[in-house]
């Protein structure tokens, strides 16, 4: 049988390759700590997306809380997308009906600063598609030059998707329809942009609140292989903006 994705199967165009949804989308992330007892909020949004495959929106809800000088805690809340229009029936045959197009995850993470230019960054996701449930941790560091005018970051990260009690989805597939579930995937994601502040001082250390916006690349690849289609892996190319604003 067909193990096809969510993510990747509502692109609706060629043939799909099989993934299963990471819990982050494009991260905007400076390597510095946010410092013992403050905190922020971030909003983020954009899209990704092949050339014919899938397009996807994604927007999300970070925030950060400083348990130590160099060591934040974070937990954030994404949305995903496919916007690819759904295909027309045929005369007098009425279209295959397309499963619920989101995808939903939430993750709890740490990131450690050992200088104000380098971190370490893990973490625990997961969340529900029409495909079933998922669970997504990720490891990555975060290079960058800290200063008070333009910050300019990079991020790099690896993770995985597991999908938790999967669901068989029936998919249009060109004239007629494919029937699968989303599979194990192993992937990684790297993020380039710049994070720029603004406002007025929030204390001492110089952090006011920030406005980012980055590039990024999200390569998913199935772990198992299959033998029914052509492509296994997906490489979704996009952009990300957002806001920060301590707490």
């Amino acid at each position: 049988m067909r193990r096809l994705s969510l993510l990747a199967l509502l692109a609706l165009g060629c043939t799909p390759p099989i993934v299963s949804p990471p819990a982050r989308s494009i991260p905007l992330e400076a390597p510095r700590a946010i410092g013992r007892g403050s905190s922020s909020l971030q909003v983020e949004g954009g899209f990704s997306g092949e050339v014919f495959g899938p397009s996807v929106f994604h927007a999300g809800l970070r925030g950060r809380y400083g348990l130590h000088d160099d060591l934040d805690l974070t937990y954030e809340g994404n949305a995903f997308a496919v916007t690819n229009p759904a295909p027309d029936g045929e005369d007098g045959v009425e279209p295959e009906p397309v499963p619920h197009r989101g995808v939903y995850s939430a993750r709890l993470g740490l990131k450690y600063a050992l200088s104000p230019h380098f971190a370490l960054a893990v973490g625990l996701g997961g969340g529900m598609s029409a495909g079933g449930g998922f669970f997504s941790p990720d490891v990555g560091v975060i290079a960058g030059y800290d200063n008070p005018h333009v910050v300019p970051f990079v991020g790099a990260r690896v993770f995985l998707s597991q999908p938790i009690a999967p669901r068989e989805l029936r998919l249009p597939d060109g004239d007629g329809a494919v029937f699968g579930e989303p599979d194990l995937t192993l992937g990684f994601g790297v993020t380039t942009g710049i994070r720029v502040p603004f406002g007025e001082y929030y204390d001492h250390d110089d952090r006011r609140a920030a406005m980012l916006v980055g590039l990024g690349i999200n390569y998913l690849a199935d772990a198992n292989g299959s033998s029914t289609i052509e492509r296994t892996d997906a490489v979704l190319v996009g952009f990300q903006v957002g806001l920060e604003f301590l707490l």
